[in-house]
């Protein structure tokens, strides 16, 4: 046992009395200025500990700490590599993908943060990750090891993970607007990221970088999107009903044991979309690509509206024109006509 751990045991152990740094120091053989150090680095990482007086420390509450330890706990999924959760990242995904290409990971490799500073969104957006009232997370995913044969199946797959996590921990019923993002009561409360990368320089494996940021608690970085922004609960973080380890267990649970079929997959996917039936703006030129009757969205300062119809096979969005021609979507960034 670490210094570490025997004190936030001690500190657990007695909820309702300090313990004394004198104890502590005793019992570790360790100086009273190693465990007043330790302490400090342990407040570093989330924990909320009081000192009272001259009479020692006090735990005033750990339930809101992500923690390698507390999340594995509630794991139960035979590969996987949960790291040491991070206290604040720039990104994540960013760390994921680095990780990837030097050839430092293995299918199932997971990084957890308590905080980024420069979280990422599709199409350079950044995503807002503040301290102690979210979830980030990125999988690094061997895409030989997935049961399903189209690698851009990750994001409709995830999505509906991480709705399935949510209802089952925090007993509400997310939806999803295509493609990535996940909403509560008209708000976005989680975003997803996926990227493909490669380096043939040292394997052929091709990696997929899955990244999940999920907004549990209200936090004040938020107030300056009022009506786009929101959370799971709205409600003070140690006031939760349930712990974010259990919420960032059940996601990752749900992300590795996929064993859901395509057909199952894009089926609980279009059971969660809002958006089918309802007219959408998008900004850009409806191009058509290589491929036949498939369309992705040009950067030309275009706004077209046009109606979702359904969503196909592989994930792609169904739209009918104003003009009354059926279209398929591929890529591109989307919005509700209010």
């Amino acid at each position: 046992m670490t210094t570490k751990e025997y004190i936030l045991n001690a500190l657990r152990e007695s909820p309702d009395a300090p313990v004394s740094g004198a104890s502590m120091s005793r019992s570790l053989n360790l100086s009273r200025n190693a465990i007043w150090k330790t302490i400090e680095t342990i407040k570093t990482e989330g924990y909320e500990i009081e000192t009272i007086g001259k009479r020692g420390y006090l735990l005033k509450s750990d339930a809101n700490v992500l923690t390698q330890a507390q999340i594995s706990s509630l794991l139960n999924v035979k590969k996987h590599n949960l790291l040491p959760v991070r206290r604040l990242v720039s990104s994540t995904n960013k760390k994921a993908k680095s990780m990837a290409l030097r050839g430092e990971a293995e299918h199932g490799t997971i990084l957890v943060a308590n905080a980024q500073h420069r979280g990422q969104g599709r199409f350079g957006k950044t995503f807002v990750s503040p301290a102690n009232h979210g979830i980030y997370i990125s999988f690094i995913l061997d895409a030989a090891e997935l049961p399903f044969n189209i690698p851009t199946l990750i994001t409709p797959y995830a999505a509906v993970a991480v709705s399935e996590a949510i209802e089952e921990t925090c007993k509400k019923s997310p939806v999803v607007k295509w493609v990535n993002d996940i909403f509560l009561d008209g708000k976005k409360i989680c975003g997803i990221l996926a990227e493909i990368v490669q380096n043939t320089k040292i394997s052929d494996k091709t990696w997929i970088i899955l990244g999940i940021g999920i907004n549990v608690t209200p936090a004040k970085e938020h107030e300056k999107f009022p009506n786009v922004i929101g959370s799971i609960f709205d409600c003070d973080a140690n006031d939760l009903p349930v712990t974010r380890n259990e919420i960032a267990a059940a996601v990752i649970n749900r992300i590795l044991n996929i064993n859901y079929k395509q057909a199952t997959i894009i089926e609980k996917y279009r059971q969660r979309l809002f958006i089918i039936g309802k007219k959408i703006r998008i900004v850009g030129d409806l191009s058509e690509t290589p491929q036949k009757k498939r369309h992705t969205l040009t950067e030309e300062p275009k706004i077209q509206y046009v109606t979702v119809k359904d969503v196909t096979s592989t994930g792609e969005l169904l739209v009918e024109t104003e003009t009354g021609e059926i279209k398929t979507l591929v890529a591109g960034e989307i919005s509700l006509d209010i």
